[in-house]
């Protein structure tokens, strides 16, 4: 008569051989999901990209992809929260008051000018504040109203300046203390 350890030694190793088909089986067909899922994303992207987007602006700075946006922004979170406090760790903080007094005039002039545009060829003569289909065509009046769109995209990211500034011109310590301060100020009013 067979030792008993034999026989369950072969019902352990033809369990362990029905586990791991098993567990291939359902990781090939995850794995299978998974493909046509990002297969279908890709598509959509691409549809997205070529035959549902503004052809006017295709060939504009950073409106071809939204890849270029998200690593400037990436490479704005990890300059403002790595790269410029440990750069300011050890050194007295600049003298940038010039520079922050002409950056937000620039800010306020631009802003200004982005309003004026917003008027001037939309809200004030052409738009109505009902829904109403965007114009799509080459009208010069749509051409207007899509660049001063895309100069108030491009704002956002001259704003990203105003955190480099206040990294380089205060101390760790100050930036807390005055972004305590402005937070219980705003809190309170």
């Amino acid at each position: 008569m067979p030792k008993p350890i034999f026989w369950s030694n072969c019902f352990f190793l033809l369990y362990f051989t029905f586990s791991v088909f098993y567990f291939w089986n359902i990781l090939q067909n995850i794995l299978q999901k998974m493909s046509y899922l990002i297969a279908r994303l890709v598509d959509s992207y691409h549809d997205l990209m070529e035959n549902k987007s503004d052809q006017r602006v295709k060939d504009w700075f950073l409106m071809s992809s939204p890849l270029p946006t998200l690593l400037i922004c990436l490479t704005y979170a990890y300059g403002v929260k790595v790269v410029g406090p440990k750069l300011m760790e050890n050194r007295k903080p600049f003298n940038l008051r010039n520079t922050i007094i002409f950056y937000n005039l620039f800010q306020v002039i631009f802003s200004c000018w982005l309003f004026y545009e917003s008027g001037v060829c939309g809200w004030l003569n052409h738009y109505s504040y009902r829904c109403q289909p965007v114009d799509y065509s080459n009208n010069p009046t749509a051409l207007r109203m899509a660049r001063g769109c895309w100069w108030y995209y491009f704002s956002k990211f001259t704003e990203f300046m105003d955190t480099n500034l206040w990294t380089q011109s205060f101390s760790y310590l100050e930036r807390k203390i005055v972004t305590y301060l402005r937070c219980t100020s705003s809190t309170t009013v």
